[in-house]
């Protein structure tokens, strides 16, 4: 949903994942030959390129809380935004703001779906309707609804993360 700006494609794809300070030598040589095996099986239906493998080390960072500075108030319908709990916003008259915080959960509103049900919701939900925001994420269409005058709002995820960030937001 939030990425920065990405360089124009040129045609390759590049797979990036991070380990553990903890993992041992032994389980990188073996993770690595498992990304090996399956290049070499991709390769009999795709042409992988080059399919060449780098390792580095990266700094460390806080990966967990640096994407929130790409996370910014944003106007969804026409009355709705939804705003990260650490960004400053003054609504306009008759916005209807959204404060959350996703954490660690699915969910910040701007996700086409997302934003498709937002505005169904504002243009055909009633005063006293029912909403049942299923694979809840971060509560947001639970939390529209109550805005919206729901009588009853239901929020259900199997994922235990998610379901305590939906309930702080």
């Amino acid at each position: 949903d939030i990425l920065p700006e990405l360089p124009p494609d040129e045609g390759n794809a590049k797979v990036s994942f991070y380990l553990d300070d903890d993992t041992s030598e032994e389980e990188i040589e073996a993770l690595l030959e498992q990304v090996r095996d399956g290049l070499e099986e991709t390769a009999l239906f795709v042409n992988i390129g080059a399919g060449t493998i780098e390792t580095g080390e990266t700094e460390d960072k806080d990966w967990i809380n640096n994407w929130k500075e790409f996370f910014k108030p944003a106007k969804i319908t026409d009355t709705i935004v939804i705003k990260p709990t650490w960004e400053e916003y003054e609504p306009a008259e008759g916005e209807r703001i959204i404060e959350i915080d996703p954490g660690m959960a699915f969910g910040t509103g701007t996700h086409e779906t997302t934003s498709l049900c937002l505005r169904l919701m504002e243009d055909y939900m009633k005063p006293g309707d029912k909403v049942l925001d299923v694979g809840c994420g971060s509560g947001i269409l639970a939390i529209a609804g109550a805005l919206l005058g729901a009588s009853e709002v239901l929020g259900v995820e199997i994922d235990p993360v998610a379901v305590e960030i939906a309930q702080e937001n």
